[in-house]
């Protein structure tokens, strides 16, 4: 082996002893994106599930609007589609006992102040 390939075999050899001693480059983690604030009565009304059947536009065309048996939905941008009235306390009682004879079921759970921000929420779709 002459003296040529000899240093280049013993830089190659060091430079690798080099390369295994440095730490690996760490990547830091993409931003975290920022908090997006929905107002309550809004997060009320999607996470009820209102949306569903009434639509993020209260348009009365949820996702599941098409499905069968659904029945008449609301377009609550027109008035005259409420069946028990448009005031906040007549949509307020349509939230909590439910519309018999329709698929708006009772939603009983919920706290008095949810009601009251769905149902201001509706009436602000009018």
């Amino acid at each position: 082996m002459n003296r040529f390939s000899l240093l280049l075999l013993l830089c190659i050899f060091i430079s690798f002893c080099q390369q295994a001693d440095e730490e690996p480059e760490v990547t830091s983690a993409p931003p975290i994106p920022p908090r997006v604030a929905v107002p309550f009565p809004e997060a009320m009304y999607i996470q009820n599930g209102c949306s569903a059947c009434h639509g993020e536009r209260g348009d009365g065309r949820g996702a599941l609007s098409g499905k069968p048996n659904m029945g008449y939905l609301p377009n609550f941008n027109e008035p005259s589609t409420y069946r028990n009235g448009t005031s906040i306390d007549k949509i307020s009682k349509s939230i909590v006992k439910g519309i018999p004879g329709t698929m708006m079921r009772a939603y009983p759970n919920l706290k008095s102040n949810e009601v009251k921000a769905i149902a201001e929420y509706i009436h602000k779709m009018q």
